[in-house]
């Protein structure tokens, strides 16, 4: 065999992980996944990053507040799932386990967080086609058509954790030798998430059932005794670490989550939730059957077909059946995930192979058009429904950059947020920023009593719902640095600089209204250079900018009265380097008169 077709036999071999990865790599450039951190991943990436500057000695929350607010009642993720008070420590509620794996990251950009997830996506499938000679449809399928490819696009642990279970799969299987690595890889999927158990129970069920009842062997069984054995011995390592650090064998995720455990109400909404599509805020969420209903043809086609003796395809269809029966009757919630069912995520490892060892047993049946046809339209359509998700994906990272880009203008010493939501759309600037929230308007006084004890600094205020209150009260002295207030379509960013010792009492500050407007309008002179344009493109500018202060003065009734006592000066700024869908910066400042 020449080098020609050497390297063509390699590429026919390895094709799918190729589209795969090139797919991968070019949504990850398009995403601006420095956006992505919000709910899950930005707690996760919190708790991360306090492990890593506490130099690995504590999981509490690092808070810059806590010696004057030392019960985290100013803490953003205050009565929120994502803050667990445990033995007068406030911590995160994800298994410290990911933070140990992904704290070296913080050496590297933020984008590098996400763009991980997506390599090891890649690397996960290399694994899998070569271990277990996956076909490349169903490599496209887990790899295109599946919500593994959007856990590539995020900071989680999904897929982190459904490579050990793969990991440990594999050995049980293909391994004598090293056969002790698949207890070990299982108990350590343990400490990423707790679907492991459930996947550790049908797994038993299935291979009892199928092996050692059917064939009565006493070596398949005593194969199964010692891989239950090793990991009850290391799972125990986990178990007590929770207990210990915790109060509770199955770590803070149950504790945060354990409300919804007992609820059967909870459990009814979780089959429909997590199976089907259900509306939602967002439009709908899909469920696993939905999105990748060929698990479900299949599992009924290992039944169907009763004649066949293969016994993996009796074992993987079971298994998948059994783990789509067991999660969403023990689970908390639905997982709040909108793409695909992240706590069935291991069905689709079990699925995929159930899918090939049954397509290897009944080779004959691809000849058939109308099958291909199905098979094929199948995979399509998950992938379709991939790049659906996709889309949600690219709007919502939008919005995050749409408020990002308006808040990373506030150069405060310290933020303080109002409104719980907006502080999530500012995404890593809550770790990059020292931020603050209030969730009522009495906690404001309370707060501001704190703030005195600080050495003097710039305090920023970023609101939604008391600004119009405020405001009303022409109470000018209380704002304290900035204010965001959405109205309609339009960013509006009112700032003003006061200094804390001057809080109570000050006479001198600015304000600042910022938005944004379509960069369209001034494609007539960007071959200009700046500061060196025509007056009509002066005068454009400065309609721009009075037609956002009209829409400040309807939304603020008494913001006139506010402006009389100032001079008012118009600035209005072009985007230069950032030529973008907002384009231009409108700046409205007030000085307070002389």
């Amino acid at each position: 065999m020449n080098f020609r077709e050497l390297l063509y036999k390699q590429i026919q071999k390895w094709r799918a992980i190729g589209i795969v990865l090139v797919v991968v790599l070019l949504a990850t450039s398009k995403l601006k996944t420095e956006y992505s951190f919000q709910s899950d991943s930005l707690a996760k990436l919190l708790q991360t990053y306090s492990l890593f500057h506490s130099g690995y000695q504590s999981q509490e929350y690092i808070y810059f507040f806590r010696p004057l607010d030392p019960n985290f009642e100013f803490f953003f993720f205050k009565n929120s799932i994502y803050l667990l008070e445990i033995q007068d420590k406030y911590i995160g509620p994800f298994p410290v386990a990911f933070s140990y794996i992904t704290s070296w990251f913080f050496y590297l950009p933020y984008q590098f967080f996400t763009i991980f997830s997506g390599w090891l996506l890649v690397g996960f499938l290399l694994y899998f086609r070569s271990q277990w000679r996956i076909r490349d449809s169903i490599i496209i399928f887990l790899g295109l058509g599946s919500s593994f490819f959007l856990y590539g696009l995020e900071y989680s642990e999904n897929i982190y954790f459904n490579f050990l279970v793969l990991l440990s799969i594999t050995f049980f299987f293909k391994s004598k030798k090293f056969f002790f690595l698949s207890p070990l890889f299982l108990a350590l999927s343990c400490a990423l998430r707790l679907e492991a158990l459930f996947f550790l129970i049908s797994f038993n069920l299935s291979y009892f059932i199928f092996y050692v009842i059917q064939t009565k062997k006493k070596n398949v069984f005593l194969k199964l005794f010692v891989f239950d054995l090793l990991f009850l011995i290391f799972v125990a390592q986990f178990f007590l670490y929770n207990h210990f650090q915790y109060g509770n064998y199955l770590g803070p995720r149950f504790l945060a989550d354990q409300g919804g455990f007992w609820n059967f109400q909870t459990k009814i909404d979780n089959y429909v939730s997590l199976y089907f599509a259900i509306p939602t805020d967002f439009k709908f969420k899909l469920g696993s059957l939905v999105y990748s209903p060929i698990l479900l043809v299949f599992i009924g086609l290992s039944f169907w077909k009763s004649s066949t003796k293969s016994l993996k395809i009796k074992f993987f269809s079971l298994l998948t059946l059994i783990f789509f029966l067991l999660v969403p009757f023990f689970s908390p919630h639905d997982g709040f995930y909108f793409w695909g069912a992240r706590y069935l995520s291991l069905s689709l490892i079990s699925g995929a192979l159930l899918i090939e060892y049954w397509l290897r047993k009944n080779k004959k049946i691809l000849s058939r058009a109308r099958f291909t046809i199905i098979y094929y339209t199948l995979i399509v359509y998950s992938c379709g429904l991939t790049i659906l998700g996709y889309k949600f994906l690219q709007y919502s990272f939008k919005m995050m950059e749409s408020v990002q880009r308006v808040t990373s203008i506030i150069q405060s010493d310290i933020v303080i947020f109002d409104n719980y939501e907006m502080a999530l759309f500012t995404g890593r600037q809550l770790i990059d920023k020292r931020t603050l929230l209030i969730r009522k308007e009495e906690h404001l006084s309370k707060l501001i009593d704190c703030l005195k004890n600080l050495p003097k600094s710039k305090i920023a205020l970023v609101h939604s719902e008391l600004a119009q209150s405020m405001i009303k009260q022409t109470k000018t002295k209380e704002l304290l640095d900035a204010m965001l207030y959405i109205l309609g379509d339009d960013f509006i960013y009112l700032y003003k600089q006061i200094k804390t010792k001057e809080l109570l009492d000050a006479t001198d500050f600015t304000e600042e209204a910022s938005t944004f407007t379509d960069n369209a309008q001034f494609a007539a002179w960007k071959n200009n250079p700046w500061k060196n344009r025509r007056q009509d493109y002066e005068d454009l500018k400065n309609k721009i900018a009075e037609s956002k202060l009209d829409v400040i003065e309807k939304s603020f009734p008494n913001f006139d009265k506010i402006k009389e006592e100032f001079s008012n000066q118009f600035i209005a700024l072009e985007a230069e380097k950032n030529q973008n869908l907002f384009g231009i910066e409108v700046h409205y400042f007030l000085t307070k008169a002389k």
